[in-house]
């Protein structure tokens, strides 16, 4: 294994590019599996950062400050090497930070988690993958100034420009119609028998799992919407709970009014963000729940991540919008003013703990106050198995018992990356395996997996 005094040699890089380990033992990944996670270390978050540079380039913000510019150029140079430990560390002190507790309290908890995730004594490919992604991230802040009291560059979103174009793909379109007013169009009328209520409802959970998928295909099939499309969003499902998950909500609908609050522990700004919201809309509208709470990110991270600004954000976009668009903005104020939508933060969510790691008051709040919780994306999929090399048929159900929940969680997760159970169908399943070979990371296969408390 490589260290700091042992580097890793032009052979040994020419292995780790080509080979993956697939050892199913349990183990978090980390870059010296090889594979996609060698590279996403030593090649594709260096992209990301010199991506976040280049997009801020118009506003001159960073060249006005070369030193962060140095420091960022810093972690990439380390990252490229990948063999070395980080010389970096988050330099913020909690009496330096703005005066907010959870800020403060987040700054002695990175801390420690150097400490236990061994930034010491471990290069960026020994670390565990999902700490090394998580810290990378916090990293960038922490060189930004993002929380420093007396910076110039406080609370600024190194991503902003980012996710501003992901929601200009929703919002702005040369074509006749915009990815949003295709989904206002499809939803918006609501049928009254049991049987299409019910097909509703398993619609609008399969397009928030597949709504961090923003490229033409979506678009193209919202505005045809025909039932070939419909069919083919569920083809690429490996394991799909959805009958199961709508069952659930179909019952919850039947509890007593004032009481049918629901989860979503969310991913992307975006077109993701978006088609939670539809969901989110949907589930009220045909009366299945009382309220919604989104949980998102107490600071930016994993690049698009939501945050309570890009949650507003989104909102004031279609309000901003005259028409269909504008009619659903104004239901969703609605639903802010009459907290039937509620936005918390935690920074649970942007730690590199695991959901077995969860504190105390996010798993009190999340057992007890909720009928059902949604949780989105790939990354909050690897957090529930700790990001591990486990079998693909390990029992989905049965792994996330520990997990705080009143009836029942669904993973709505398109597949990018290694860690995977739940896979019932395995003939599906070797069907895809030998036939595309990008399939464990092109985000074009998709789960719905469900844990549920009978």
């Amino acid at each position: 294994m490589a260290t700091q005094q042992h580097r890793l040699s032009p052979s040994d890089r020419e292995h780790l590019l080509s080979w993956e380990n697939h050892n199913d033992d349990g183990k978090p990944l980390i870059g010296m599996d090889g594979g996609f996670t060698y590279i996403s270390i030593i090649e594709r978050l260096p992209k990301i950062l010199q991506s976040m540079i280049e997009s801020n380039k118009e506003e001159q913000l960073l060249q006005q400050h070369p030193e962060i510019l140095h420091k960022l150029k810093a972690l990439e140079e380390e990252l490229v090497e990948g063999d070395v430990c980080t010389k970096l560390r988050i330099s913020l002190k909690a009496d330096q930070a703005v005066d907010d507790e959870n800020v403060r309290a987040d700054l002695e908890n990175w801390a420690k988690y150097e400490k236990m995730f061994g930034v010491e004594d471990k290069n960026w490919l020994e670390m565990t993958w999902f700490f090394v992604e998580n810290y990378f991230y916090r990293l960038i802040l922490d060189i930004t100034e993002f929380w420093k009291a007396d910076s110039p560059l406080l609370r600024w979103d190194p991503f902003g420009n980012q996710k501003k174009k992901s929601l200009d793909v929703v919002f702005n379109s040369k074509s006749e119609k915009t990815v949003a007013q295709q989904f206002c169009e499809l939803l918006s009328e609501l049928p009254t028998e049991g049987d299409k209520i019910l097909s509703l409802v398993r619609e609008s959970i399969v397009l928030s799992l597949w709504g961090n998928q923003a490229d033409l295909s979506l678009s193209t099939g919202l505005q045809n919407h025909t039932e070939k499309f419909k069919k083919s969003l569920e083809e690429n499902i490996l394991s799909n709970d959805l009958t199961e998950v709508v069952k659930i909500l179909d019952n919850i609908k039947l509890k007593e009014k004032g009481t049918r609050h629901l989860a979503i522990i969310l991913d992307n700004v975006g077109l993701e963000l978006v088609s939670d919201m539809f969901m989110a809309d949907t589930l009220l509208r045909l009366d299945f729940i009382d309220s919604v709470t989104f949980f998102g990110k107490y600071q930016p991270v994993f690049v698009s991540d939501v945050t309570e600004r890009d949650f507003q954000q989104t909102i004031s976009r279609f309000v901003d919008h005259e028409g269909i668009i504008g009619e659903y903005g104004k239901r969703f104020s609605q639903y802010i003013d009459n907290q039937q939508w509620k936005f918390k933060k935690h920074t649970f969510f942007t730690s590199p703990l695991e959901y077995t790691q969860i504190p105390q008051d996010l798993a009190n709040e999340l057992r007890n106050d909720f009928e059902f919780i949604f949780i989105k994306g790939d990354a909050n999929y690897r957090r529930t198995i700790n990001d591990a090399k486990l079998p693909i048929e390990q029992d989905f159900n049965q792994t996330l018992q520990y997990f705080p929940a009143k009836n029942g969680i669904c993973s709505l997760r398109t597949i990018k990356s290694y860690s995977l159970i739940g896979i019932k169908d395995m003939e599906k399943f070797n069907s895809v395996k030998e036939t595309v070979s990008n399939w464990r990371y092109s985000g074009d296969y998709g789960l719905v997996c469900l844990s549920s408390r009978k």
